[in-house]
């Protein structure tokens, strides 16, 4: 399980409080070995000298001392160690404490955040049926256009052809009755010429019958004569 980001800064934390705490204690340590060098040459003589001149000897006193510094240490090193286990347990309980909190904390912030996920799945479901529904009705929307427009395009082809019918019979109208006028009017000079020639043939035949006329009575009035 992957650790969380307050848990790893709390474990952060912790180590640095360690490692400081760990350099303090190098430091005493350092500190304390530098008195004990120094006691060793310095101070421990004179101080050993002035205490201890009057009743005991040059080793007595360099034993003395050497004890004296030891226990300093023994005591500072103890009063370090019981500061670090004090800061210890006084960590470790708010550290367990922490943890439960923590977790239950992002339990806490878990599970309102999957509520607050349900809303959003069901606003993103109806929206999606939504854009379902959207979808369904542009696309009857549309096959009702194409079906609108395929009727309109048939009724215009429809019409196109009657139209076009009917220039045809209005052509064909037009003609026949250029047809029918012109073979009126052959017809009327065709009977005006006959008329003229039945006009002649009645003059000439009525002068032929005038001149037969006139040769009868010529030929009747001989007659007359040589009877006489």
């Amino acid at each position: 399980m992957a650790k969380s980001p307050e848990n790893s800064a709390l474990e952060e934390i912790l180590g640095q409080y360690q490692r400081s705490l760990r350099e303090r204690a190098s430091r005493s340590i350092h500190q304390l070995k530098c008195a004990l060098r120094e006691g060793d040459d310095t101070i421990g003589e004179d101080v050993m000298d002035r205490s201890f001149s009057t009743s005991v000897g040059n080793e007595d006193a360099g034993n003395a001392w050497r004890e004296l510094q030891h226990s300093h240490a023994v005591n500072q090193l103890k009063a370090l160690l019981c500061q670090q286990a004090t800061k210890e347990s006084e960590v470790s309980p708010r550290r367990r404490k922490l943890s439960p909190l923590k977790s239950s904390e992002y339990e806490e912030t878990d599970m309102p955040a999957l509520h607050n996920f349900v809303p959003i799945i069901s606003d993103q479901s109806q929206y999606i049926h939504h854009l379902e529904a959207e979808v369904k009705f542009c696309k009857e929307e549309l096959s009702g256009m194409k079906n609108r427009v395929q009727v309109i395009v048939l009724e215009n082809e429809r019409l196109q052809q009657e139209l076009k019918s009917q220039r045809q019979e209005e052509a064909m109208r037009e003609q026949t009755l250029l047809d029918a006028s012109g073979n009126i009017q052959n017809s009327w000079i065709t009977t005006g010429e006959d008329s003229r020639v039945d006009e002649a043939a009645k003059r000439s035949f009525s002068h032929g019958n005038a001149d037969i006329n006139k040769a009868a009575s010529a030929s009747e009035a001989e007659k007359w004569k040589l009877e006489l």
